[in-house]
C-alpha cells in the first residue's frame, strides 16, 4: 500500500466479526480510529447473519 499509494506512513486497522455476528472487544477502537459512526458494528453484524443465511439457504437446496 506505502507504494502503490506513495505514502510515508500506512496503519492497519482489523475489522474482524465472526461467523455468527460476533465481534471482539476492540472492534470499537478500530470503528473510532477509522472515524466511523459508533453503532456501525450493528449494520456489520446483520450484513454477516444475512450472508451466512444466503449461504445456508444455496447449500440446504442442492439436495
Amino acid at each position: 500500500m506505502k507504494r502503490m499509494w506513495n505514502l510515508d506512513d500506512v496503519t492497519v486497522v482489523p475489522i474482524v466479526l465472526s461467523t455468527t455476528g460476533l465481534i471482539p472487544k476492540d472492534l470499537h477502537r478500530s470503528i473510532e480510529i477509522l472515524g466511523l459512526q459508533p453503532n456501525i458494528f450493528k449494520l456489520l453484524q446483520k450484513a454477516v447473519i444475512l450472508i451466512i443465511i444466503r449461504i445456508m439457504r444455496r447449500f440446504l437446496s442442492q439436495e
